[in-house]
């Protein structure tokens, strides 16, 4: 979970300079929503195909092969489902990129214009993170896990050097300019794929393409995906649903959910994506073997490790949300207004800060039961609802109503997966982890509270600073009171005694080559 946790950490690191990049160079014009737009399509098929429902289906049956049969029938079968999954994606480029072609002439806005001259270029990113996805994927499963970590980061370097090296060169309009950025996303594609590549070969696998729609595991794999992709789908509706409605509220609502989510789903990334990264192929193998103790435990322990880290990210957030958000975002076109109005959406998420990340987690023993249906069901529950809670809170409490719904779905979801997990695998350590959950909520609140003190004693220094250097001022508003917090937890933490600090402790020490046992 360290490595993963790290990788994502510098990609978000990445991302954020990406973003700081995009807006000095094409603010909000037409030529950069048209590439946010065309963007979007091949994201889709990533989230659909590279990740979640394709992710799934897959890790699972390659662990189960890599387990009973051997990595080289593992492989071989691996093989055979990229090379498929390989073609129904080009099927899907090819059809997007000719619709793109044939209704170019009779577009008129600009901003379509240039939607479809994107498209062609931006499309084929699809297949190469998807299939660079799968091949991850078997790294993961053979417990290769810092390669797949930091592979996402390549796209947003590959963009940043793009947007402050190459595209300058094309001053004469903005559309050339994002016409070289839609290039280098396909740029980036490659070397992505190389990089996976490159691990596999490392371990003496060296991919063939073996075109068997009709093989035993292809078959399977298919059957697995199609109730995912269902859910995958049920939470991109859900996005949808939810930005539609921000936008029913005006362009300070939609801006604000879209600001407050980075800083929310930023800890969800860290713990909850990357734990559930490395639960899969543990619950997958503990499954394959008929191990349900060791099923429970991993379970358990992914969920207390979680908890353990998100706790004090949502005190420390509630805390510092203001002077945060003022540090990454307030500048230029983005006012003190703004800021309140992010602020307000921000601290109806913080409460679902702990279930965004459990509910990476709490899914996981079922696609590594093989079971996607399941989910699916639970996910078009939490969608009605949420679609409910939307139009009813909206009315009283704007985006902050939107955000509030998010994060009541979202526990409810997590109890719903966890209740049908206890049910089938008897049991989830419940004494256990509700201890751990009493322990590391009060080392929480410590934290919360020394953020508070800290905020406090370095306001007069803030002041004074703010006075010379805004930004400066503004960083010693968050790092100060995060420096007290961050301590504070892990003081309180060690006093309590929770297993969770001496686990993450003897990790990294272990890392750094000084513990000998």
């Amino acid at each position: 979970m360290l490595v993963v946790s790290g990788g994502v950490l510098l990609s978000r690191v990445f991302g954020l300079v990406r973003d700081v990049v995009f807006a000095s160079t094409w603010g909000t014009s037409t030529a950069f929503a048209a590439f946010v737009i065309a963007f979007t399509i091949p994201n889709i098929l990533r989230a659909l195909f590279g990740e979640g429902a394709f992710s799934a289906a897959f890790v699972p049956t390659f662990t189960k092969t890599l387990e009973e049969e051997g990595e080289g029938a593992a492989w071989s079968s691996a093989q055979r489902i990229v090379t498929v999954l390989g073609v129904v994606l080009l099927a899907i480029i090819g059809v997007v990129v000719i619709a793109c072609l044939i209704a170019r002439p009779l577009l008129t806005r600009e901003l379509d214009v240039l939607i479809a001259r994107l498209l062609p270029w931006v499309m084929p990113y699809a297949a190469l993170i998807c299939v660079t996805g799968a091949l991850s994927g078997v790294l993961n499963s053979m417990r290769r896990f810092a390669l797949p970590a930091v592979t996402p980061v390549l796209l947003n370097a590959t963009l940043i050097l793009t947007a402050l090296f190459v595209a300058p060169l094309w001053t004469e309009t903005s559309q050339d300019g994002v016409l070289v950025l839609a290039i280098a996303v396909l740029l980036a594609g490659v070397l992505q794929l190389g990089l996976q590549l490159v691990g596999c070969g490392k371990l003496g696998l060296r991919f063939r393409a073996e075109f068997a729609p009709r093989s035993a595991d292809v078959r399977h794999v298919t059957m697995l995906m199609a109730p995912a992709l269902l859910g995958t789908g049920v939470a991109q509706i859900n996005v949808g649903v939810d930005r539609f409605l921000a936008r029913c509220l005006g362009a300070d609502a939609t801006g604000a959910l879209y600001y407050s989510q980075r800083l929310v789903y930023l800890p969800v990334g860290l713990f909850g994506v990357a734990m559930a990264v490395v639960s899969l192929p543990a619950l997958s193998r503990a499954w394959a073997k008929g191990d349900r103790v060791d099923m429970v435990q991993s379970l358990t322990y992914a969920l207390r490790m979680v908890l353990f880290l998100t706790l004090p990210t949502l005190a420390i957030l509630a805390v510092l949300s203001e002077p945060i958000v003022q540090l990454l975002f307030q500048r230029g076109s983005f006012t003190a207004q703004s800021t309140q109005h992010t602020l307000w959406a921000l601290w109806f998420y913080l409460p679902g800060i702990p279930a965004f990340a459990c509910a990476k987690i709490a899914v996981t023993p079922f696609y590594a039961k093989h079971d996607t249906k399941t989910p699916v069901k639970i996910a078009a529950v939490c969608l009605v609802l949420n679609v409910i809670l939307n139009l009813v809170l909206m009315q009283f409490l704007k985006q902050g109503g939107l955000a509030l719904a998010t994060a009541l779905c979202s526990w409810l979801n997590v109890t719903l997966l966890l209740r049908c997990t206890r049910r089938e695998i008897g049991g989830i350590g419940g004494r256990r982890l509700g201890l751990s959950v009493l322990k590391s909520s009060a080392a929480a609140l410590s934290a919360g509270a020394a953020c508070m003190l800290g905020r406090q004693l370095a306001a007069p220094l803030v002041a004074s600073v703010s006075d010379q250097s805004l930004l400066l001022g503004r960083a010693i508003a968050v790092l100060l009171p995060l420096a007290t917090g961050g301590l504070a937890f892990v003081a309180a933490a060690g006093l309590l005694r929770c297993p969770e600090l001496g686990d993450l402790l003897k990790t990294v020490l272990k890392k750094f080559g000084r513990d000998d046992r």
